[in-house]
């Protein structure tokens, strides 16, 4: 008859169980069962916390990307109201609005004696909600050596 295995201290501490020589899994005073008590538990761990992990990261994905939309179409009415206060025509406007914003945002410009307001506006896909506007504004005085065109 084998005498069983004394119990020994690793380096954290832990109580652990082996045969000589081959120390065995971290145990605490449960006895040893044939095949672990534990065995499977990582993979039901991560059964239940990847779709988790994986929906989270969408919702970050997704709000990411309308806010960056949404920075795009600020920079594209600041960039027009800026070419406006210029005295600029509305076709210069609008090409220095999208070269900022991107092609697919829609400028309007509203002119209102010494001040022009410029609204750059742009269709946003955020699954599951469908599509949202980003839209932002921006308002220049005009030069006065130059006029509001």
């Amino acid at each position: 008859m084998v005498p069983p295995a004394p119990r020994t201290t690793g380096r954290s501490g832990a109580r652990q169980v082996g045969s000589p020589g081959l120390p065995g899994p971290a145990s605490d005073d449960r006895p040893a069962t044939a095949g672990g008590a534990d065995r499977g538990t990582v993979s039901v761990e991560l059964a239940l916390a990847l779709p988790a992990v994986v929906a989270l990261m969408a919702v970050v994905l997704v709000v990411g990307a309308a806010a960056a939309s949404q920075l795009a179409v600020t920079g594209g009415a600041r960039a027009g109201a800026r070419a406006a206060a210029l005295g600029q025509s509305d076709a210069e406007i609008e090409a220095a609005a999208r070269a900022t914003a991107g092609g697919s945002v829609t400028v309007t410009i509203d002119r209102g004696g010494a001040m022009v307001r410029v609204t750059c506006t742009r269709s946003v896909a955020v699954p599951p909600f469908g599509q949202r506007l980003a839209s932002a504004s921006a308002a220049a005085a005009c030069e006065p050596a130059r006029g509001c065109g």
